[in-house]
């Protein structure tokens, strides 16, 4: 069975930049310019088609941030068109129509497909780390998969290699502080950051209650050493603790403030990165990145319906992008990634109604993916690139199903800072436990990839240089979705 969506959407939009982001028209280098890096000169990746492309830095990341009363860098992206959200403390991001699990976020390349405190109030993105951050709302390329609506590539800041410095942030709900120090001057730094609510720690003050009361908090630590030993390497190394929780007697959520027990939960999510881009000659560059996981939790509710829930999940990733500058006019890439999950959940619990509840869960994901793509300066007004990417799913013992995605985008300069965008392709994205919740009985290996299918036409012109004319057309068409059966006891597609 086919289950096909149709979502087209057309927006016109005027974005003025000198009140929320600064975006500068800045000069790329052409096909027929030289880079020089000390010693080793590099003929640099041509202009590559981007189609849709928004990226937002850290100063204007973090200024959107500070009107929230939380450090997040999801709050600059949901002010940009064909973005939708729920408002108030709530992160998830929905994308032209699209569902909020077909949203997949990068964190210094690696994959997190929920980057969320609190269920999705807050996204782990911390807005005083950022570099950069890349939003793609359609057409991204073939480097990019696992997504049927957009990509967060989020990239962290490197540290100071020349001077130690550090920074305090207070908002209204949290404190930031963040350190770096220079390792090797000029060549190395190590900086340390860490972030907490605080007003959760006056919660006793205020709330009257016979039981301890925790009200939700976050907290993060994360660490980034970076390197860049000599003109051809740049090695980081990142680590990050997350931890999110709340404990709230029942008493609280009763309506005759009489009720015993508790409900809370706490969730603790470890990830290391290690990433290292390498230029291997004038013509050839590589970027690897291998990083591990590892997420722990649970809910407890108690009181007549007591409820407990234990879940584990340990991800992986490995991946290689390698560039080959065949000519001034042609730039292959080549890549693979792969990804595994393996996942682990047990509930226990005592329904006044059905008695004692005993489940257990687990299961076991593989994604990998191989791409190749070809951006091809036609001349100096246009600009083609295309590529294939092939994805496979495997879930268990199962082989899973290989799909293959054609992506094309041409960029024209018509004029002056005066751009127009041509985008199609395919997207893939396997259901599997980590991106989305799907309630009832069924088996995750009869579940069939789902896919997408995007089309697009935008025209940009910068009026001047903080403001910035966008126009586009796109159409996107959704297959295979998986849904629920009748009285939702069963998902298909």
């Amino acid at each position: 069975m086919i289950f096909k969506v149709r979502t087209i959407t057309l927006f016109i939009s005027i974005l003025l930049f000198l009140a929320c982001y600064q975006a500068k028209a800045q000069a790329i280098p052409t096909a027929n310019s030289i880079v020089q890096v000390k010693d080793l000169v590099v003929v640099p990746i041509l202009k590559k088609a981007t189609p849709g492309r928004f990226q937002i830095s850290q100063k204007d990341t973090a200024r959107l941030a500070d009107s929230s009363g939380i450090f997040d860098a999801m709050t600059s992206l949901q002010m940009l068109p064909g973005v939708g959200s729920n408002g108030g403390l709530d992160a998830t991001m929905y994308i032209r129509g699209g569902e909020g699990y077909q949203l997949v976020s990068f964190l210094d390349k690696t994959p997190i497909y929920r980057p969320y405190f609190w269920g999705g109030g807050v996204s782990l993105f911390n807005s005083r780390l950022v570099k950069t951050v890349d939003f793609f709302p359609g057409g991204f390329g073939v480097e990019y998969g696992q997504s049927l609506s957009g990509i967060i590539d989020v990239k962290l800041r490197d540290g100071d290699m020349y001077q130690p410095h550090s920074e305090l942030d207070i908002s209204s709900l949290e404190a930031n502080y963040f350190n770096s120090v220079p390792i090797e001057e000029g060549k190395s730094a190590l900086w340390i950051d860490y972030r907490r609510t605080f007003y959760d720690l006056l919660a006793p003050f205020y709330i009257n209650s016979e039981q301890p009361v925790q009200m939700p908090f976050l907290q993060t630590l994360q660490i980034k050493y970076s390197a860049q030993p000599n003109a051809r390497n740049k090695l980081w190394l990142d680590l990050a603790y997350f931890n999110d929780g709340m404990k709230v007697p029942a008493d609280m959520l009763a309506d005759n403030g009489n009720s015993s027990g508790y409900s809370n939960y706490n969730i603790q999510r470890l990830l290391a990165g290690f990433g290292w881009e390498t230029v291997i000659s004038t013509q050839l560059q590589n970027a690897l990145l291998l990083s591990f996981g590892q997420d722990e939790g649970g809910y407890f509710r108690g009181g007549e319906y007591r409820n407990e829930e234990k879940f584990s999940l340990k991800p992986m990733t490995l991946s290689s992008d390698l560039t080959y500058i065949m000519n001034r006019a042609h730039v292959l890439k080549l890549g693979f990634n792969w990804h595994q999950e393996k996942y682990q959940e047990e509930v226990a619990g005592n329904d006044i109604n059905y008695g004692a509840i005993v489940s257990a869960y687990q299961a076991k994901i593989a994604l990998s993916a191989f791409y190749l793509e070809d951006n091809w300066q036609i001349s100096d007004k246009y600009r083609l690139t295309s590529g294939l990417r092939l994805d496979n799913s495997a879930i268990g013992d199962h082989p899973g199903s290989s799909i293959l995605q054609p992506r094309i985008s041409l960029i024209s300069d018509l004029a002056d800072q005066t751009r127009l965008r041509v985008y199609a392709g395919k997207y893939v994205q396997s259901v599997f436990l980590a991106d989305r919740d799907l309630n009832g009985n069924y088996s995750l290996a009869d579940l069939k990839p789902e896919t997408a299918v995007h089309y697009g036409l935008g025209l940009e012109k910068y009026l001047a240089r903080d403001v910035l004319l966008k126009a586009e057309v796109f159409y996107k068409e959704y297959r295979s979705l998986a849904y629920g059966s009748w009285a939702g006891l069963a998902y298909v597609n």
